[in-house]
């Protein structure tokens, strides 16, 4: 049985074939997830370590040398994979996987061949062009490859769409919160920014109210932000007004230093208000 596709560059080939190549793109996906996920290593960890086994004619460690290609393999693919992710990001937090935008492919260095520090680099060269290959591959689904946006986890993984959706009409979904790599990650990420929301919006509430008591402060007295008695009785408003408006989620009473902090804020807003 043969396929004529177009994924494939257009040529028949056999059944056995096309099972071989699909069963590829995704070795190689898994691969760059599992190389990813490697904790990268500190900056000129591996020249370092090449120069200190150099200098002493040692033989290097297996465990430890391969531990530090990995570490050196891990940071060279994040820094394609890490801006082409956030490419797909918008300024409101949200998530567009379609959106993202490729890198440059990267160029693997030409070394002189028989020294083994170059036989070492060339090979995690290899390796970061190997694997980045998936990215530029138009059927290799790379736009499923995703990093959890809870900062205390930040690891990478394959999005795979719910049952009844196509994996294209999935990966060209908007994300409000981005991705996340499970449900508790994508609740603990919710909660944080619907706090972060709240906390916001009263703070902002309070702004409004002082602005707008501050309309009555008499014109003919010193600026307002040189009174320090006024500040203190404009605090005590503002936390009579968090009591009445129950902003205890905010914070339960204000005092003129919280005042202090948001002059600026204030200031500017009891301008606008004046102006109308």
């Amino acid at each position: 049985m043969e396929l004529d596709t177009d994924n494939l560059g257009g040529e028949a080939v056999n059944y056995e074939t096309f099972l071989a190549i699909l069963a590829e793109r995704v070795r190689a996906r898994g691969e760059l997830v599992e190389a990813l996920n490697v904790e990268p290593g500190a900056p000129g960890a591996l020249a370092r370590f090449i120069d200190n086994y150099e200098r002493s004619r040692e033989a290097a460690p297996a465990d430890e040398l391969s531990l530090i290609i990995k570490c050196e393999l891990s940071s060279k693919l994040r820094s394609y994979v890490d801006p082409w992710l956030s490419s797909g990001l918008s300024a409101d937090g949200s998530e567009s996987p379609g959106n993202r935008k490729l890198p440059a492919k990267p160029v693997q260095t030409k070394r002189t061949p028989g020294n083994w520090a170059n036989d070492l680099l060339d090979s995690v060269d290899y390796d970061t062009v190997r694997l980045l290959g998936v990215l530029y591959d138009p059927e290799g689904h790379a736009d499923n490859l995703c990093k959890c946006r809870l900062a205390k986890c930040g690891r990478y993984f394959l999005k795979t769409p719910l049952r009844r959706y196509s994996l294209a009409n999935a990966l060209r979904s908007r994300y409000q919160y981005g991705t996340f790599c499970c449900l508790s990650h994508q609740k603990l990420a919710s909660a944080s920014i619907a706090t972060k929301k709240q906390r916001s919006e009263s703070e902002s509430a309070l702004i409004e109210f002082a602005a707008t008591d501050l309309l009555s402060y008499p014109a003919n007295r010193r600026d307002w932000r040189q009174d320090a008695k006024y500040k203190e009785k404009l605090a005590g408003k503002i936390s009579g007004y968090i009591a009445k408006r129950n902003l205890y989620s905010y914070r339960t009473q204000v005092t003129a230093n919280w005042v202090n902090r948001r002059l600026p804020r204030i200031e500017q807003r009891r301008l606008e208000l004046a102006a109308k």
